[in-house]
């Protein structure tokens, strides 16, 4: 393994940060999944109405990054959810 490869490690460790669990125990990433796929939508269809890369919407169900506010509200109204209840959870 060279330095850069090293460096490049580094700086994807540095940046991660702990998933975000709401009311539920689930995490964000798996609550946007969760809300797809009970709604019958499959990744490539939500990656193509909304014209990311399917690698950037597996990452946001995945916990590793977040997607900006406003496509979070886009992907929440896309679901039939409300922004609370996909970052949040299920309301008590």
């Amino acid at each position: 393994m060279s330095a850069n490869d090293d460096r490049v490690i580094r700086e994807r460790h540095r940046r991660w940060k702990p998933p975000i669990y709401g009311r539920d125990g689930m995490t964000v990433g798996q609550r946007m999944k969760l809300a797809r796929e009970q709604r019958g939508i499959k990744a490539i269809d939500v990656s193509r109405r909304f014209k990311v890369w399917a690698e950037q919407l597996s990452h946001w169900e995945g916990d590793y990054k977040m997607p900006n506010l406003v496509i979070f509200a886009e992907l929440a109204r896309y679901y039939g959810v409300s922004v609370d209840e996909m970052y949040w959870g299920p309301l008590p």
